[in-house]
This record gives C-alpha cells, sequence and structure tokens, in this order.
C-alpha cells in the first residue's frame, strides 16, 4: 500500500463508503508504541490465529523485535466505549513498515473497525515518514475476504519470493 499522497484517492470506492461509516460511528482510536509487553490484541489475535488456522511470526518473537528495536512496534486500536473492538500491529522498519497483526470484534465488523484501523495507522506511518506499506501474504483461495479488503487499498499483489531471517543461536 503506497503511503504518498491522497489516501484517500486510492481506495476503491466500497473501501471508501465502509470507511467513511466507520468514521461516523464515534469509535475512539488511539496510537500507541508496543514495546512487547503483554497486550490484549497479540492474545486475541493468537486465539483467533488458532481458531481460523494461519500462521503468522510466533508472538514471542514478534515481542522480542519489538523490545529490542524501541519504536518500531506501533499499535491502533478502535474502541467503542469501554470496549476494544480492533487494534493492528505495525512494525516499521526504514521508510517501509509491515502490517503484522489484526484482530476485530463482532462488533467492530459491524462497526467497519477495521477499515478505520488500517487507515489511521496509515496515515500515522505517513505523517511518520515512512511510504510503503506491506499488508503481507494475499490467498485469494483460502482467505477470499481478507484479499479483497486487503487489494481494497490500492494495495498492488506482486509474487515475492521468500524471505529469510538468520537468528542468532536457532
Amino acid at each position: 500500500m503506497p503511503l504518498q499522497g491522497d489516501l484517500r484517492a486510492v481506495l476503491q470506492p466500497k473501501w471508501r463508503n465502509r470507511l467513511r461509516r466507520a468514521e461516523r460511528t464515534g469509535l475512539t482510536l488511539r496510537h500507541r508504541a508496543w514495546t512487547g509487553t503483554p497486550h490484549w490484541l497479540i492474545t486475541r489475535e493468537a486465539l483467533q490465529r488458532r481458531q481460523r488456522r494461519y500462521a503468522a511470526l510466533p508472538a514471542p518473537l514478534v515481542a522480542a523485535i519489538a523490545r529490542e528495536t524501541p519504536g518500531c512496534a506501533r499499535i491502533t486500536e478502535a474502541w467503542c466505549g469501554a470496549t476494544p473492538v480492533a487494534a493492528m500491529l505495525f512494525l516499521r522498519h526504514g521508510a517501509r513498515a509491515t502490517y503484522q497483526a489484526g484482530w476485530t470484534s463482532a462488533r467492530g465488523r459491524a462497526l467497519n473497525a477495521h477499515c478505520r484501523t488500517l487507515f489511521d495507522g496509515a496515515r500515522w506511518l505517513a505523517e511518520h515518514g515512512h511510504n510503503t506499506l506491506d499488508l503481507g501474504a494475499l490467498d485469494t483461495e483460502r482467505q477470499p475476504g481478507l484479499a479483497r479488503f486487503k487489494l481494497g487499498t490500492g494495495a498492488r499483489a506482486r509474487a515475492l519470493g521468500g524471505t529469510w531471517l538468520a537468528l542468532p543461536g536457532l
């Protein structure tokens, strides 16, 4: 997802309409640095991952990255009153950032909270010098709804090879 220029201009019309509806719901958005300490998003996303049977970087590894690289991890939360309804974790690296984890409740889905958290997170990243947001893998066969959500932002699908991370001690 490119983060230059008018972010709304690249949104597909249905995605933009869901964002407008989310902006009228009265959701409260919070942006915060994450230092790798326990957070409700990490717990709920891990449960969601087990239920939906998808893979992601292990939560302890992501927490270690956040602890060892101060300022690299950001969480955008959406709250409806005193209840969290959605959140996204972004990892920052240079002029780019990566969508790492996300969760939304049934109430959050009804309020289009994920559109709001992604858009506000992307806007925050753009305001802080990032020019690209990697939304992760697209699986149009096993997760067509998620693929549509990501592509609706104006993201471009790209075929990429594997990326390898060499960790000391493994």
